[in-house]
């Protein structure tokens, strides 16, 4: 049976929106919130559909974004296209957030969780024990206490931590 190919048009692209406010928000489909379609077989971003499709141009390797700062809005009036750098700009601005600091926040969550503290992992890095008297004292696996010691695991990001190292 082949495969069905669903062709959009204009319409049957805004049935699938509510307006909100000032917007036009997309209730389909999204990836990490921007609204995609299938659309002849591939899988194209709303926006840039609808960009086309009022017979706006657009260079290669631009991008289209919401001006309102909504990710789901689809609105034409709120469409602006945008080249690589600028886009990771307002990507970048939009989540505030490097990696790093990303990561760091990952972690801090996690050890709240954790069996072990701040101070029983400088106790383990500080320890000339083998690794697996330190398992037995923290109720740890070897494994965990050799990632600790390797600053794999629980890494210690201050000044001092780094020179540890």
């Amino acid at each position: 049976m082949p495969k069905r190919v669903t062709i959009h048009t204009q319409e049957t692209l805004l049935a699938k929106t509510e307006e909100v406010g000032e917007c036009v928000e997309w209730q389909g489909y999204r990836q990490e919130g921007v609204p995609l379609v299938h659309h002849r077989g591939l899988m194209h971003s709303v926006r840039r559909l609808l960009w086309s499709w009022a017979g706006k141009r657009l260079r290669e390797g631009d991008f289209i974004t919401a001006k309102c700062k909504n990710r789901s809005c689809v609105k034409l009036e709120h469409m602006r296209a945008v080249d690589r750098k600028t886009m990771v700009k307002i990507a970048g601005s939009a989540s505030n957030k490097s990696a790093a600091s990303k990561g760091l926040k990952i972690s801090a969550t996690k050890r709240k969780m954790s069996k072990l503290t701040e101070e029983s992992v400088r106790e383990i890095r500080m320890s000339k024990d083998p690794a697996y008297i330190e398992c037995l004292k923290h109720g740890i696996g070897r494994s965990t206490v050799i990632a600790i010691r390797a600053n794999r695991l629980w890494k210690d990001t201050s000044m001092f931590g780094q020179l540890m190292r």
